[in-house]
């Protein structure tokens, strides 16, 4: 056992001992295999009999305009490798290391990604097309003009990525973390992004309609001529996050929690808002009109020029808000707490107002006489400048 332990010790010191052109000859030795085996024309791979070849080394590797099937490079090292241009089908590249690797112009055809780190990544002008990329790493990487078909990135990350033009077509990203990218002219519609995060993300001129945010995180994020409309934002998190110019009309957004936020031009019409927080928050210039706000909370926020008309506000809490010239026509307002609130120049013609609580509010030139059920609202006689 000694004489076997001398042994393998000296071979271990002896390989240690080889200098680095010795490593460069083993790695280019094994690169011109790795070609061999990949695409001399004595290996034809098929679904049959796949090529295999894992756990090598095939850093900065140059697969450009190489039609690579049925193959299995698992638990490789791929970093730097070239992609640009390549076709890949029924691919593994399943745990493979593909730091800074070019996916430029390839595409991808029932391919694992699973597990993958594709950090710093290029694909510009790359198509998915049912590619597995559940817990892949896409940190820092870069789309551009990118379309993903029948894809899954199930808790893939994206953290700080960058996407221009990108098309997600019935794709599931559900759980996936997205935080402080940016994102442009893309389109991700009728997509499934629940429990996902997206932290300080930056999304302008793009379309999420139909898509399903349920549960998700968008704390932080901007968002700048979004489409939202029947999209899904129940139980959404949305802490000091901003929105302009984006439509959520149709929305299903039970129990959306804004919490120091700011929207503006935003268009909300017909979305469900039940028992919503939009609380210290300030919302200018935006339409709430024929939208469900039963249960919901505004206390301490500001709306500037914001329609209510047509809405359910019942038993919602305005406490310490300011409505300054809003519009709440024909709304349903009963048990609304407004106490101390600033209701000035604010209509409340045809609204229901049946048990709501002015106590406290300042109702200056507010349009009062037309409200129903004027004699069953409660502290007039406590409220400012109140003329009946």
């Amino acid at each position: 056992m000694r004489l076997l332990y001398l042994l393998t010790l000296v071979f271990i010191l002896s390989a240690c001992a080889s200098t680095p052109e010795q490593f460069k000859d083993v790695k280019k030795i094994a690169s011109e295999e790795a070609y061999s085996i990949l695409f001399e024309p004595e290996h034809t791979p098929s679904i049959e009999k796949p090529i295999q070849l894992v756990l090598t080394d095939l850093r900065n590797f140059d697969f450009t305009k190489k039609k690579l099937n049925f193959a299995d490079l698992s638990f490789n090292r791929l970093d730097k490798s070239n992609f640009s241009s390549t076709e890949l089908t029924d691919v593994i590249l399943h745990a493979s290391s593909l730091q800074h690797a070019n996916f430029d112009d390839a595409i991808l055809i029932n391919v694992d990604l699973s597990g993958v780190d594709l950090s710093n990544a290029s694909f510009n002008n790359t198509r998915f097309v049912n590619v597995n990329m559940k817990r892949t790493n896409f940190s820092n990487a870069t789309f551009n003009n990118a379309l993903f078909y029948l894809s899954k990135l199930e808790n893939a990350f994206l953290d700080d990525v960058k996407m221009d033009n990108v098309t997600f077509n019935q794709s599931k990203l559900r759980s996936i973390q997205m935080r402080y990218a940016v994102i442009k002219n893309s389109l991700i519609n009728h997509s499934d992004l629940r429990n996902s995060n997206f932290t300080g993300t930056t999304i302008s001129n793009s379309d999420l309609s139909y898509s399903s945010l349920e549960k998700s995180d968008i704390s932080y994020m901007e968002f700048n001529k979004v489409n939202l409309s029947f999209a899904n934002l129940v139980n959404v998190k949305a802490t000091k996050s901003q929105l302009k110019e984006t439509s959520l009309q149709h929305s299903i957004s039970i129990g959306l929690r804004f919490k120091s936020a700011s929207l503006s031009d935003c268009d909300f019409s017909h979305a469900n808002l039940r028992e919503s927080f939009i609380e210290e928050s300030i919302l200018e210039n935006i339409n709430l009109s024929n939208t469900n706000l039963e249960l919901s909370n505004f206390s301490y926020s500001t709306l500037k020029n914001t329609n209510l008309s047509n809405s359910n506000i019942s038993k919602s809490n305005f406490h310490r808000a300011s409505v300054v010239e809003g519009n709440f026509e024909q709304s349903k307002t009963k048990w609304t707490s407004f106490i101390m609130t600033d209701l000035s120049s604010t209509n409340f013609t045809h609204a229901d107002i049946f048990k709501a609580d002015f106590r406290g509010a300042n109702l200056q030139n507010s349009k009062l006489g037309k409200a129903k059920n004027l004699d069953r609202a409660i502290g007039f006689d406590k409220s400012y400048n109140y003329r009946p």
